[in-house]
């Protein structure tokens, strides 16, 4: 192999989208980096997936939650268009919008989802650290929370997970 070959050899990513999508979409919204432009073209596929049909098209019920306050949560929208399968993104996003997690929690599940990664096992001391952190918060809201009170509420959680 010459030099010169070797320097025309494309490297990085393989193009996710084609060169028509980039440049639909770098008309539509104007001079950006790649990677916003990369970004915001997922979000559309996302945001496009999620809407009902009919007109006007409105965003499923079911996907409420992805509307914050009456702005969209761009961030899940835009990993869940990395998903690219309109059914995938369906699918995954009932099940992000039924948990209701924190962006970031969101972000890390959906790209463990995404690049198939399992999600490590918790140890039952994080678990109790987490149990314990929630009661302390709710002991601050309500001070007036008996120890029996508390207990009972345990029990009952207890058989609501077996």
């Amino acid at each position: 192999m010459t030099v010169s070959e070797a320097a025309s050899k494309k490297r990085g990513r393989p193009r996710k989208y084609s060169t028509d999508t980039i440049a639909v979409m770098r008309g539509l919204w104007g001079p950006m980096s790649s990677r916003t432009l990369r970004k915001r073209t997922a979000m559309q596929l996302a945001f496009g997936a999620l809407l009902g049909e009919g007109e006007p098209r409105r965003f499923l019920p079911e996907f409420a939650w992805l509307w914050r306050h009456g702005d969209l949560r761009l961030e899940i929208l835009a990993e869940l268009g990395q998903l690219e399968d309109r059914e995938a993104i369906r699918a995954v996003a009932a099940r992000i919008c039924g948990l209701r997690p924190r962006t970031k929690d969101a972000l890390r599940m959906l790209r463990q989802h995404r690049l198939r990664i399992e999600p490590e096992p918790v140890d039952t001391s994080v678990l109790v650290d987490a149990l314990v952190r929630c009661v302390d918060e709710l002991m601050r809201r309500y001070p007036a929370t008996t120890k029996a009170q508390l207990v009972e509420a345990l029990d009952g959680a207890r058989e609501v997970l077996e």
